[in-house]
């Protein structure tokens, strides 16, 4: 019985290692040279390759003859937003920094009993992906801009800003700006607006992961 049980486990081992190897697609470049591997990502314009030995490269789109760079383009329309398994419990090694741009303005101007400020803002994030084996796809980088209420105390969403179909592959950096506003706010006498408190930035994958984040306060 336990000989039929071992038999039956290397059966099945060995149609599964069949199967990984037939799943490898050949590539060829635009030099002739040849690779059997699999597809990770495609971001931006370089395509990450993983081979059946687990070891990864990323490639340029424009080295691939012109049959392979059809077949991979057609695999990025088809798995747009897929995570390859082995990187599902993963997070890319990144770096990730906000500036707020920030400036106070008093205006020095009274109306009655009332003290008018105003915060310039303009945020921007920097993000480099410093990963070897992790690009970066189709991801979402959201910013969130947090305001204090003088007269309630309460802290609210006073500004958002989204990018979406973000492309960051190894060791590519990438910075995104909002656009600037202002802030008005009154923090004596009538007590109205909301004043700059801090900031939320992250960064997601398009199944909803957390791959980066920076918050103040």
């Amino acid at each position: 019985m336990k000989q039929q049980i071992k038999m039956a486990l290397m059966f099945v081992a060995f149609v599964f290692g069949t199967l990984q190897s037939l799943s490898a697609r050949q590539f060829t470049s635009t030099s002739g040279k040849v690779i059997d591997a699999d597809i990770s990502f495609v971001a931006g314009s370089k395509v990450t390759l993983r081979r059946e030995n687990g070891k990864t490269v990323s490639v340029a789109l424009k080295l691939f003859s012109d049959e392979d760079q059809k077949f991979i383009l057609d695999w990025k329309e088809k798995n747009k937003g897929k995570v390859p398994d082995y990187l599902k419990n993963k997070k890319p090694r990144m770096g990730f920094r906000v500036s707020t741009g920030k400036t106070l303005k008093n205006d020095d101007q009274f109306s009655g009993y009332v003290d008018e400020h105003k915060q310039k803002i303009h945020m921007k994030v920097t993000m480099e992906n410093q990963d070897t084996v992790y690009p970066i796809a189709d991801a979402k980088l959201t910013i969130l801009v947090l305001g204090k209420s003088p007269e309630s105390g309460k802290t609210a969403v006073v500004y958002k800003k989204q990018f979406t179909g973000i492309d960051l592959p190894l060791s590519e950096a990438k910075t995104y700006e909002s656009s600037r506003f202002e802030l008005w706010y009154d923090d004596k006498g009538a007590m109205y607006g909301h004043k700059f408190k801090g900031y939320i930035a992250f960064l997601e994958d398009p199944t909803g992961k957390i791959l980066a984040e920076a918050t103040i306060p």
